[in-house]
Parts: structure tokens; sequence; C-alpha cells
């Protein structure tokens, strides 16, 4: 989760943020071996597009845990985690972005059954659309998830 200090920082930032503003939260993954253990490295985003009209910024953090996947072709349990961590950092920012007129939640997952991912699809939109009250995008049109996160998590590869 974001450091108390960088999650004041965007309560700030969306305080002063026009209501027409549009959010968007995300979350993508890679397994990294290390030392002959399977981790996963996660990193997730809040995109505010400003006005919805101009440009954006971008906050996100990196975390890096344990992979205990038993078949990694089926990804199942590590989209679920994206899933879990999107949803509890919707969680910490409800009440800052209820009045916004746009707040998406993307995730890296895909539903052509030709991917590994799509093995959570149904799952992980079902948790979203559960927790949060919001129906998940899923590829291709996650880009918040598929790009600025995926963008994070690559160019920060432990």
């Amino acid at each position: 989760m974001f450091t108390a200090e960088k999650m004041q920082e965007v309560k700030t930032f969306l305080q002063n943020t026009s209501q027409e503003s549009s959010i968007y939260l995300g979350c993508d993954s890679m397994r990294i071996k290390k030392k002959g253990k399977w981790f996963a490295l996660y990193s997730v985003v809040i995109v505010i597009h400003l006005e919805s009209k101009h440009g954006c910024k971008l906050f996100g953090y990196n975390i890096l845990e344990r992979d205990h996947e038993t078949n990694p072709r089926k990804p199942f349990q590590r989209m679920m985690t994206e899933a879990y961590k999107v949803a509890e950092l919707y969680a910490v920012l409800e009440d800052d972005i209820i009045l916004l007129d746009n707040v998406e939640i993307h995730l890296d997952i895909s539903p052509h059954e030709i991917n590994g991912s799509n093995c959570a699809v149904k799952a992980a939109v079902g948790y979203i659309l559960g927790i949060c009250g919001i129906e998940a995008k899923s590829k291709p049109l996650a880009w918040a998830a598929s790009y600025a996160a995926d963008r994070l998590v690559r160019g920060l590869k432990m």
C-alpha cells in the first residue's frame, strides 16, 4: 500500500481536482525468480485524468510478494491478488473519489481463452463488482492496468 505520506499526497491532489476529472485504478504483476524461489512483483496505479480532457497525474507503488501459484500458465491466484489490491486501494480512496464523474477500475486480465489470465476474469470482475460496486474493465479496455501499471512493474524489475 502507499505510505501514509504518499496517500496524503494523493488525497490532497484529489481534493484540489475538478469534479469533471476521471480516476482510473489499475494493477499489473509479473513473476520473478530470486534465489530459486518465485515472487510476484505487483504495481498498483492511480491515474487522474485532469478534467477528463487535459493531461494526467500518475501515482503508483510496487510490492514484492511470494508467488505460490501452482500453475503459472493459469495464474488464477496472481490475477485475483491484483483484483484484491486494486479493491483495497478503492476502499481507501472511496470517500475522496465518490463525487467524481468517472471512476473506473482496470484489471490486466484477458477475456480471451487463449490467454492464461482468462482463468480468473469472471471471478475478478465479480469480486470488484461485489466489493466496489463498479464493473471492472478487462483487456483491451483496461489501459490503466495494461499500460500504466505494466510500465511501472516492468521498469522496476528487481
